[in-house]
């Protein structure tokens, strides 16, 4: 079985419901030679799951907590987690994409954000790994767009103009076949 998600941003930290994840807290520790003294104390949070009773530390990130959560889900009903993210393709959207997916991610957005442009042009779309699923799928808003339309060859076309028509008749159609290849091998 696979847990699928479809999303076209980030989801939101759990903060609110949860109240305030502060990861520092402060301990009175006064003594009479220093009647005003604090202690820093450094706090961990964690999101327990009550049937498995396995722990998922948490932040006040909330692309930590969605990670948390969906390994809860994977661990709970032993599942394939699968994403698919709609994003349009500006540096601004895939920037915030890195961000919000891949919160221990140090490096350059900038690099990663050109891996996946390159990977646009030739697939349609970009799989990642440890995004919090088994395989998350960048699809570009642009490429979202569906067209049925039916392929016309006319009567006076030579072999070379209707292989030209039916090449460019299936180049959109490219697209979906990858997508597809790659969804069935993760749920199949």
């Amino acid at each position: 079985m696979s847990f699928i998600t479809l999303t076209d941003g980030e989801g939101g930290a759990l903060s609110p419901v949860l109240g305030c994840l502060d990861t520092t807290r402060y301990e009175d520790c006064a003594t009479p030679e220093e009647p005003y003294a604090r202690r820093k104390l450094k706090l961990k949070h964690f999101l327990q799951d009550p049937i498995t009773k396995k722990s998922y530390a948490i932040t006040d990130h909330g692309s930590v907590q969605t990670n948390a959560i969906l390994q809860m889900i994977k661990d709970r009903c032993h599942v394939n987690t699968v994403g698919f993210y709609i994003v349009p393709n500006t540096r601004r959207c895939l920037s915030s994409a890195v961000k919000s997916n891949l919160p221990l991610f140090t490096g350059s957005d900038y690099i990663m954000i050109e891996d996946w442009r390159k990977e646009f042009r030739v697939n349609g779309f970009a799989s990642i790994k440890n995004a919090g699923r088994d395989d998350l799928f960048i699809i570009p808003q642009n490429r979202m767009t569906i067209v049925d339309e039916n392929l016309e060859i006319g009567q006076k076309q030579t072999a070379k103009q209707i292989a030209k028509t039916f090449a460019k008749h299936m180049t959109g159609k490219k697209t979906s076949r990858v997508l597809l290849n790659q969804f069935i091998g993760i749920v199949a």
